[in-house]
C-alpha cells in the first residue's frame, strides 16, 4: 500500500514538470491516475423527474480529487439541453496501459461513445434510450425514464423496446481500452462532432456622433440705400394768352360773302350795290 502511495504521488511530481498530457483528436485526456475508479454506487441509478420541459439527464460519473487523493462520486443532474436536438454523451475513465485518463462528456447532434458503461436512465453504455427529440420539443420514453406529466404535459411516450441493463454491483466504471480500439462497426459508440456554440461578435463600441461645428450667424448687412433725391418739377410756361387774329375787312361790291360784305350778294339787308346805276347786283333802280 505504501508502495503504491509512493508510486501515485512520484507519478503526480512527474506530471507536474512535464505538464498535463495531450488530448488527441478522439479522446479528451486529462492526468494520468493510477488507481482505478470505484463501480458506480447502487444509488446513482436514482433519478428525479425532470423540473421543466426540454430538461436532459446527465448521469453521475466519479471524480478525482487530488487534494484528498481520491474519487467523488458526483450525482446526476437534470439540465437544459443549450439548443434544441442536442444531446449529451457521458464522460468515462479509461486505461491505456499506462494510468487512467478521465475524457469529458459533451454536447452533439448524436449520443457518441462513453466506454459501455452502464450509467442508468437511458445510458445503458451505448447510445440514449431515454428519450428523443421531436422538432423543438423532447419526448421522453417513460420506461426508462421518471417524469411527471403534470410538469412536462404530454411530452411523453411508452417504448419497452430498447436495452435496459440492471444495476450490477462491482461492475467497473472505466474502459479497459481506450477509444481507438473500439469496434469499427459500432456506430453509436464512435466519437461525435462536439457542440460548439457559436460565440457572439463583440458588438462595436458606440461612437457618439461628434456635432459638426455651426457657422455663426452673419447678420445680413443692410444695404445702404439712396439718399431721396427729390424730383424737381420742370418749369412750366408762362400762360401766353392766344391773341386773336385780326378778321380780314369784307369786300365791298364783290363776291358773295357773308354778312361782313357790305354790298355785296343777294342780300336785302346789307349794302346796295353800287348805287346810282351801278353794275352791281344790288336792287334794282326804281
Amino acid at each position: 500500500m505504501k508502495r503504491l502511495a509512493l508510486i501515485l504521488i512520484a507519478a503526480i511530481f512527474t506530471l507536474s514538470l512535464l505538464g498535463a498530457r495531450p488530448a488527441t483528436a478522439d479522446i479528451n485526456i486529462g492526468i494520468s491516475i493510477g488507481t482505478p475508479p470505484p463501480p458506480i454506487p447502487y444509488y446513482a441509478y436514482e433519478q428525479p423527474p425532470p423540473p421543466a420541459p426540454n430538461w436532459i439527464w446527465i448521469p453521475g460519473y466519479w471524480r478525482w480529487d487530488g487534494e484528498d487523493g481520491g474519487y467523488h462520486w458526483m450525482r446526476g443532474r437534470w439540465t437544459p439541453a443549450p439548443a434544441p436536438g442536442l444531446y449529451w454523451t457521458p464522460g468515462y475513465w479509461a486505461w491505456d496501459g499506462n494510468g487512467y485518463y478521465w475524457n469529458g462528456g459533451y454536447w452533439g447532434q448524436s449520443v457518441g461513445y462513453y466506454g459501455d458503461v452502464n450509467y442508468g436512465c437511458g445510458y445503458y453504455g451505448r447510445g440514449y434510450d431515454g428519450g428523443e427529440w421531436d422538432g423543438d420539443r423532447f419526448r421522453y420514453n417513460s420506461y426508462v425514464t421518471h417524469v411527471d406529466r403534470n410538469t412536462i404535459g404530454n411530452a411523453v411516450y411508452y417504448d419497452p423496446h430498447v436495452v435496459r441493463r440492471a444495476p450490477q454491483e462491482g461492475r467497473r466504471s472505466y474502459v479497459q481500452v481506450s477509444h481507438i480500439a473500439a469496434p469499427r462497426n459500432a456506430r453509436s459508440q464512435r466519437q461525435q462532432p462536439r457542440y460548439q456554440p457559436q460565440r457572439r461578435q463583440p458588438q462595436p463600441r458606440y461612437q457618439p456622433q461628434r456635432r459638426q461645428p455651426q457657422p455663426r450667424y452673419q447678420p445680413q448687412r443692410r444695404q445702404p440705400q439712396p439718399h431721396y433725391q427729390p424730383q424737381r418739377q420742370q418749369p412750366q410756361p408762362r400762360y401766353q394768352p392766344q391773341r386773336q387774329q385780326p378778321q380780314p375787312r369784307g369786300n365791298q361790291g364783290h363776291g358773295n360773302q357773308g354778312p361782313s360784305n357790305r354790298g355785296g350778294g343777294n342780300q336785302q339787308q346789307h349794302g346796295r350795290g353800287h348805287d346810282n346805276g351801278g353794275h352791281g347786283h344790288g336792287r334794282p333802280p326804281a
